[in-house]
């Protein structure tokens, strides 16, 4: 049984990789590779790359990573290729917002703030900090990436650095705060 795939999914010669797997076995990862994409794409931002591409990328990373053996003897699988799809989404992201084409860098940007947003509201949520001040932290962490973008050593792993600068900036704005506010009086 075929594996149905999304309309905009070509998989052809040009894009699949050089190492032949077996139809059968072609068509189990698929399954997988898909299954991992829509995962990972219910969540609010990972909307950068459309379903089919973001399968097609995973797809063809994943055939010239996993030797047949590796694929039909099970090893984890699914939690590889849910790894993989992370990395290869991250990296898509990344040369997107090192896209010079001003849209494509915009749409890049914006999903990065989406995914960025959550993460500091939950940071600001947590401490008790008026949850106002994640949209300032977001924004001042999407600044931060903007200028130091070179500073992303592994473009794979560009969600993740991302993170830590927001971390790094949440952490210092929540300090600077406490440090501001007024100390209750004593009665």
């Amino acid at each position: 049984m075929l594996c149905s795939l999304p309309e905009d999914i070509s998989l052809n010669a040009d894009n699949v990789p050089s190492q032949v797997l077996p139809p059968e076995t072609q068509q189990e990862l698929l399954k997988v590779c898909l299954s991992a994409v829509r995962a990972r794409r219910s969540r609010p931002g990972y909307g950068f790359l459309s379903e089919g591409a973001l399968v097609e990328a995973l797809f063809s990373c994943a055939c010239r990573t996993f030797r047949a053996d590796e694929l039909s003897a099970g090893h984890d699988l699914e939690a590889k290729v849910a790894r993989m799809a992370l990395t290869v989404y991250s990296d898509a992201l990344y040369r997107g917002c090192q896209s010079h084409a001003g849209a494509e860098q915009n749409r890049a940007f914006t999903e990065l703030a989406s995914y960025l947003y959550r993460i500091a509201y939950h940071l600001v949520s947590a401490a008790g900090a008026p949850v106002l001040w994640a949209q300032d932290y977001t924004q001042d962490a999407l600044q931060t990436i903007w200028l130091r973008l070179d500073g992303c050593r592994e473009p794979g792993a560009f969600l993740k650095w991302s993170t830590i600068v927001l971390i790094r900036i949440v952490r210092h704005g929540l300090r600077r705060e406490r440090r501001d506010l007024p100390m209750p009086e004593e009665d």
